[in-house]
Order: C-alpha cells, then structure tokens, then sequence
C-alpha cells in the first residue's frame, strides 16, 4: 500500500489505541519501522487536520498527514504543497459558521491554521480550477472571479473543479 487515507477522527482514535498498546521504546521504534517500510503517505479527505493532531501523529509515526479536498464525483481535486516551494496561486479553503467551506484564490506561502479551519491547497495534475460568485435574482448566473489562478487579486467565491472524470 502507497497511502493511507483516512478521516481526522480515525487518525485521533489510531493515536489512542497506539499509546494503549505501545509503552516501551523498542514497541514504538518497530512500528515505526514498519510504517516507513509499507507505507509513503497519509492523507486526510473528510476534513482538516488540526496542526495538534498532525503534530501528534508525526511525533507516533513519523509521517506528517497531509490534507486534501476529495469529491465523490472528481476523486481527490485539491492537495496541501508538498515542501517549501515558492510563492505561487493556491486554493485556500475556509470553514464557514454555517458548516459550509470558502474557497479563496490568493498568492500566499502554504499555512495551516491550528484551529484547523483554514487549509492551503493546490489544484492535483488535470484539474482546472475557478471561483465564482452567483449573481442575479435566481443565483443562477455566474461571475468568475478566477480561472486556474489566473486573477492577480485576492478572490473569494464558491470552488468549481472539472477533471476528465467528471466529463461535461
């Protein structure tokens, strides 16, 4: 197995039983062995993982979880930066009060809330990218704001991703 995908409740409750079942320092090391020799990545698609919890599963395994935002429809469509590369255009997803996420475009060094409410991520290989904002009586039409990052500006609006697999 390359990756491992999970939710940040079931990493939380992997890290329980993990302090319950591992005490000594030999245990521990041989887990963590063992990971390095199966596994390449952990990844989050249900949510954001608080910067604790991240902090805690790297200090256990050894790996950093990384975020990323996955549809049902599209597969995984969004995806934290990997390494310290320069500045370029992300997607910065922003919980709302209402439960709902905002999409933002902006030029911005990768950052992570430690709340866990805002995550900065880059659009996967072949998935375009753009932000709108429904206008008229009927919110049906719709203003682009940004296309593939193409707005010098900072931008805030709703995220629509399209891939080969969605089709038309």
């Amino acid at each position: 197995m390359n990756f491992f995908p999970s939710a940040p409740w079931h990493y939380r409750e992997l890290l329980e039983r993990y302090a319950e079942s591992f005490s000594g320092a030999k245990e521990k090391e041989f887990v963590r062995y063992k990971l390095r020799k199966r596994l390449r990545a952990f990844v989050s698609s249900l949510g954001p993982i608080s910067k604790d919890l991240r902090d805690d599963w790297a200090k256990a395994t050894g790996f950093s979880i990384r975020n990323c935002y996955t549809t049902m429809e599209a597969g995984t469509v969004l995806s934290e930066p990997v390494g310290d590369g320069p500045q370029v255009r992300r997607i910065v997803l922003t919980k709302t009060p209402d439960g709902g996420v905002e999409a933002k475009s902006e030029v911005e060094d990768p950052t992570e809330s430690a709340d866990g409410k805002k995550t900065t991520m880059n659009p996967m290989p072949g998935v375009s990218t753009r932000i709108v904002r429904f206008v008229g009586e009927k919110n049906i039409k719709q203003e682009v704001l940004d296309q593939n990052g193409t707005n010098p500006n900072r931008c805030t609006g709703q995220l629509m991703v399209r891939t080969a697999g969605l089709g038309r």
